[in-house]
């Protein structure tokens, strides 16, 4: 159940899948190219690789 989970700041334009780090903001040029990126962001994605 690792990934199942999101919480959306969308006043702020953050999210983030776990209660332990903070927010990060959405780019929105992201969200318009892939709606998936409101979980999926390349940072995250990019922070599972390492």
């Amino acid at each position: 159940m690792k990934w199942q989970t999101e919480t959306l700041y969308l006043h702020m334009g953050d999210n983030h899948s776990c209660y332990h780090p903070r927010p990060r903001r959405i780019g929105l040029h992201e969200i318009k190219n892939n709606p998936s990126a409101l979980h999926n962001t390349e940072w995250k994605k990019q922070q599972r690789k390492t």
